[in-house]
This record gives C-alpha cells, sequence and structure tokens, in this order.
C-alpha cells in the first residue's frame, strides 16, 4: 500500500510511517503493539489465548506486520487485553472513533405503544369510510400527530370536520386504502 506524507506548516514531511488510509505502517504498528506486550509481560501465546484465536500465528502475523493489528477483527479485543489508551489508540488508527466508557449514553429508545384513538375520532373515521375515504386505525396514526389526537378536536362532528378537511392530502398519502 502506498505512503503518504503528512506535511507540516512549513511544508515539510512529518510522517511517512502512514499508509494512504492514515493507518500507522503495518509493520510499526506490529512493533507498537509488541512493544505493549513486553511492557506488560505479555507472551504471544497468551494473548492469542486470551483473544480466542484459533492459533497464535495469526498474532504472530499481525505483529510480523504481515497484517495491519488496525485493520483486523482482533483490533478491539487487543486494545481491551493490553489496555491501550486512547491516544495509543489514535496513533494506530487515527480514524478510529473513541467513546470513552464514562460518556454519557443517549437510551435506546423503545418503541412507543400505540395511541388509542378518541372513540369520536374513529366514528367520524368510520364516516369518512362511507364517503369512500377507508381510513384504518393505523393511518390515522401515521398521519394525525399524537398531541393533534390527545389535544385537537373532541366531538365526533369536530373532527369529522378535520377529516374532510384533509380529504386532497387524505388522497395523497394513500388515505384511500
Amino acid at each position: 500500500m502506498s505512503k503518504i506524507q503528512k506535511r507540516g506548516r512549513s511544508g515539510t514531511p512529518t510522517d511517512s510511517s502512514r499508509e494512504c488510509d492514515g493507518l500507522l505502517d503495518s509493520r510499526e504498528a506490529g512493533a507498537f503493539i509488541r512493544a505493549r506486550m513486553d511492557a506488560k509481560g505479555m507472551q504471544v501465546q497468551q494473548l492469542a489465548d486470551r483473544l480466542n484465536m484459533g492459533s497464535p500465528s495469526q498474532l504472530s502475523n499481525l505483529l510480523a506486520g504481515r497484517q495491519n493489528v488496525a485493520r483486523s477483527k482482533y483490533f478491539r479485543n487487543i486494545v481491551d487485553e493490553l489496555g491501550l489508551t486512547p491516544s495509543e489508540i489514535e496513533h494506530l488508527n487515527p480514524n478510529i472513533i473513541f467513546v470513552h466508557p464514562d460518556a454519557p449514553r443517549h437510551p435506546v429508545s423503545t418503541p412507543e405503544r400505540p395511541q388509542d384513538l378518541p372513540p369520536e375520532l374513529r366514528v367520524a373515521a368510520k364516516l369518512m369510510g362511507e364517503l369512500g375515504y377507508n381510513l384504518s386505525e393505523d393511518t390515522i396514526r401515521r398521519l394525525i400527530p399524537r398531541e393533534l389526537v390527545a389535544e385537537g378536536p373532541q366531538t365526533r362532528e369536530d373532527w369529522l370536520d378535520f377529516l374532510l378537511g384533509m380529504r386532497r392530502f387524505l388522497r395523497t398519502q394513500g388515505g384511500t386504502e
């Protein structure tokens, strides 16, 4: 793979040890991991076992630079086992996005329970069906915001006026199921 040369403000090359995608050169990345293993007193066989690699030769290939460790499917596990810091991870792969373990997590949204339609709206939808606009409850839920259903028209007549006012829109949005 070709190398890139980053240039500093003076225009002189600052780092030619990176591959064209920004990753540290395979051999240098392997030597970096080897140095971290040595610092922890860890042997190739030990780390390979901890990573559940089928054979220590896979790890040896990474350490020798025959494959880039930052592209390996084991990269994240190597990072975890060796306890690499964010700056060390970035040194190996500046393209990686690091999320600190203490960073606040956005809760996974759970699907909302389908809203209950007021009986007045159901009756108005049934009347619209008699006019040729077959509105299922799913269609109503999809087309009418939850807030409007909760705080909108209160009577059957008001809902019917609302739905009649939406006739043209309903035709274009598939309200005539």
